[in-house]
């Protein structure tokens, strides 16, 4: 019975660690394609506010973003959607 509870536990032990490991890797993934996403929206936001950027550089910074995406002005409140700004 004593061999029987430490297999059991052992097994157990062994599932929660690979369990856990799992996780992690998916953390650090969606990490950093976060990091990736957010990099390539600031280099096209520099692209943007320069005095020859074109409206194809405003395309590629509305490809980076969801269908239902909605900027919140900061000051005002306002909101925006992204179909209304991008046509």
């Amino acid at each position: 019975m004593k061999k029987h509870l430490r297999v059991l536990t052992s097994i157990l032990l062994m599932l929660l660690t690979t369990t856990a490991t799992t996780a992690q890797d998916v953390s650090k993934t969606h990490k950093d394609s976060l990091d990736c996403i957010v990099t390539k929206y600031y280099d096209l936001n520099l692209k943007i506010f320069q005095k020859n950027s074109t409206i194809e550089d405003i395309d590629k910074a509305f490809e980076l973003f969801t269908d239902n995406f909605t900027y919140i002005h900061p000051k005002n409140g306002g909101t925006e959607l992204k179909k209304e700004n991008h046509k």
